[in-house]
């Protein structure tokens, strides 16, 4: 299922030291901005956010320049280059000072090390690639740093707790989990009352689906500091692993009420969740506010952006939703997404030129950067669309089936080939989903630039249109060579068998297939009826599916399951779409009989696929980087975006393929010259 957890943001719940209290924003005067990807935006807040110092000086000692320079005690908001580098000049002029005490050589070691590993990430988020993936440069300033902590232990011993839980905080980022668990460990063992490396250790855990002790840690933690906020922030995201809904929003509200710089976080967790449960009013409110409290620029936007979305889709309210777009684009004006979504906005309320005005303007900034190029082929989609009066009017339902087709031409091997694209996102009966229309559209508009003969692009489907679709679509498949099915949208499990999920499906629906009393064809489409629809094809068969998302049916199944049970004690483990149950989120292994039949699915087998934060999912951003490269083939092209989407999410979702080709088959969706 796709779930909206910043992996990074997990990975670094906090650094080393005692926290002191954040200065108020007003006090700092505005946030410098920092060209940071929305994949380590959160990540390189919280380690700033965290890294309030207050390892002690002698307090006889005269406060100098240097003492000033490399003390830095609120870390709070991003560093600049120039910054960091005074800092390690001044740290660097304490240690080798012949008149510096031990106890401040201490904090310099520490101080210094903090502003190599802060150097090193400004370096990650400008190569925009995993922490582990982004050079020697890079390398260079994490091995810098690790050496100033290990220097800042040596000399100041008495303070080895904070500055152990720095390093683990460093070897977490960097994926080496035993490495920072040793770490976490020697900290406690230093400081028993310490939380902070109880909280760097719930995030190994939780990243290890060791969901007990994840908690265990969070639990503790909290008990020796109850004003921790990440600590909350944190446990809330567990909580709703458990489906406890209550204590999700009391740690939420806590986090909230703390204040200081995770309040954001804590609002934009508050939100989703808000969402999820019916109440767009709060999710609006709560972005909004999120985005007044975040000092980074690219939070900024993608929080009102995020708002600006609720009250287009949910509350219908198209002034708010254009204010909040207003905003988010004075934020971050070389961001094509806002831009994108209020295009949508003024489609909707049926201002066809004031939308196309905002495409072309969406166009022009995604060809400002590779990442933002993989918008592009939407935005001209929804241009063509427009040009050609297909688009959806204010007196037409949100709700309604919008179904299109594009043709491509002709591939360089002779072969037909027919797309069946379905984005499922404005579910009747739950919140909806956040990219599932436009990932569907960037991936048709896609395949008919990749000469695929007729692509139908079917958008927000009840199940009478679902099966409507797939009939007309065998139909089409019969006269191909490939034949390929995209879904974007929620699916589930039932009993060992796979159903995609229409918009007007119930809650209900689930809550009583639990106990058997409806058949699942009742709310979903199976499976089997998708396969079938491909299966007419010549030569290959694809059906991709990025269905497994965090899902409102499955949550509300668990919910009516745990309320005839005690409330999870640290023994037990949250629903994770493993293992035997009646229903589940995650997609179970298909078995198929047809030779050239292939299953992608997003994520494995049971496990949660990510939303993202950008126009379109991580994979399928991998799937529309990957479907370009010309004369690579099908095999290559899934083993490229299994790996891209590893890379993406730091290996939380890897996706899976289930089928095989025949020996020496060799399918392209760009033909080799």
């Amino acid at each position: 299922m796709r779930g909206h957890t910043n992996q990074l943001t997990n990975a670094i719940v906090l650094s080393a030291a005692k926290f002191n209290p954040p200065q108020p924003r007003s006090a700092r005067g505005p946030a410098p901005r920092l060209a940071v990807t929305p994949k380590l935006l959160i990540t390189l807040h919280l380690v700033l956010a965290s890294s309030l110092l207050s390892l002690r000086f002698d307090s006889a000692r005269a406060q100098n320049s240097d003492d000033t320079g490399c003390a830095a005690t609120v870390y709070d908001s991003p560093r600049p280059a120039s910054a960091i580098a005074d800092t390690i000049t001044a740290c660097s002029r304490i240690i080798e000072g012949a008149s510096s005490t031990k106890e401040a050589r201490g904090q310099a070691y520490f101080v210094r090390g903090l502003n190599h590993f802060l150097d090193a990430m400004n370096l990650v988020t400008a190569a925009k690639k995993p922490p582990s993936q982004a050079g020697t440069e890079v390398q260079a300033r994490v091995d810098a740093a690790l050496a100033d902590l290990a220097w800042s232990i040596k000399t100041a011993p008495q303070h080895s707790a904070q500055v152990l839980s720095l390093r683990a905080t460093i070897h977490r980022v960097f994926n080496r989990s035993d490495e920072a668990l040793a770490d976490t460990a020697k900290a406690i063992a230093a400081d028993p009352k310490d939380a902070v490396p109880h909280v760097v250790q719930a995030g190994i855990f939780e990243r290890q689906d060791r969901f007990s002790e994840a908690r265990t840690e969070l639990d503790t933690a909290l008990s020796l500091d109850p004003g921790n906020a990440i600590a909350r922030l944190a446990r809330a995201r567990l909580w709703t692993r458990y489906g406890d809904i209550d204590r999700v929003f009391a740690d939420y509200d806590s986090a909230v009420n703390l204040g200081g710089p995770t309040v954001a976080e804590a609002l934009s967790g508050r939100a989703r969740l808000a969402l999820r449960l019916g109440n767009p009013g709060q999710a609006c409110a709560d972005w909004t506010r999120a985005a007044e409290m975040s000092p980074l620029p690219l939070a900024q936007a993608q929080f009102h952006t995020r708002a600006g979305n609720v009250a287009r889709d949910s509350l219908k309210d198209h002034n708010l939703a254009i204010a909040a777009y207003g905003r988010a684009i004075a934020a971050q004006p070389s961001s094509a997404e806002p831009y994108i979504q209020r295009a949508i906005a003024h489609e909707r309320a049926g201002h066809p030129d004031e939308a196309a005005t905002d495409y072309r303007k969406a166009l022009d900034r995604a060809r400002t950067s590779p990442d933002q190029a993989l918008s592009a082929p939407y935005i001209r989609l929804r241009l063509d669309l427009l040009r050609g009066g297909a688009s959806r009017r204010s007196d037409s339902s949100p709700l309604s089936g919008d179904v299109h087709r594009l043709s491509g031409e002709r591939p360089r091997d002779g072969s037909r080939r027919v797309a069946l694209v379905i984005g499922n996102a404005t579910y009747r009966h739950v919140a909806p989903l956040d990219n599932t229309d436009r990932d569907a559209q960037s991936v048709a508009a896609a395949l008919a630039g990749a000469g695929f003969a007729e692509v139908t692009i079917a958008i927000n489907l009840d199940q009478r249109r679902f099966h409507a679709v797939l009939a007309d679509f065998t139909a089409s498949a019969a006269a191909a060579d490939w034949a390929m099915i995209y879904f974007s949208g929620h699916g589930i499990e039932v009993d060992g068998r796979n159903y995609l999920i229409p918009i007007d499906a119930r809650l209900q629906t689930l809550a009583t297939q639990i106990a058997g009393a409806t058949p699942p064809s009742a709310g979903a489409i199976a499976l089997d009826e998708v396969l079938a629809a491909s299966a007419p094809a010549r030569k290959l068969r694809l059906v991709v599916l990025d269905a497994c998302r965090d899902n409102p049916f499955v949550q509300e199944a668990h919910r009516v399951a745990a309320r005839n049970t005690a409330s999870p004690d640290a023994s037990s483990t949250p629903a994770t779409g493993s293992g035997e149950k009646a229903i589940g989120g995650g997609f179970t292994a298909t078995t198929l009989r047809q030779p050239d039949t292939l299953v992608l699915y997003a994520t494995q087998p049971g496990q949660v696929a990510l939303d993202g934060d950008e126009l379109n999912s991580p994979f399928t951003r991998a799937f529309l980087r990957n479907n370009a490269v010309p004369g690579q083939d099908l095999a290559t092209f899934l083993s490229r975006l299994h790996d891209d989407v590893a890379k993406a999410t730091e290996r939380r979702q890897l996706p899976a393929v289930i089928g095989q080709l025949r020996q020496g088959e060799r399918f392209y969706f760009y033909p080799p010259l």
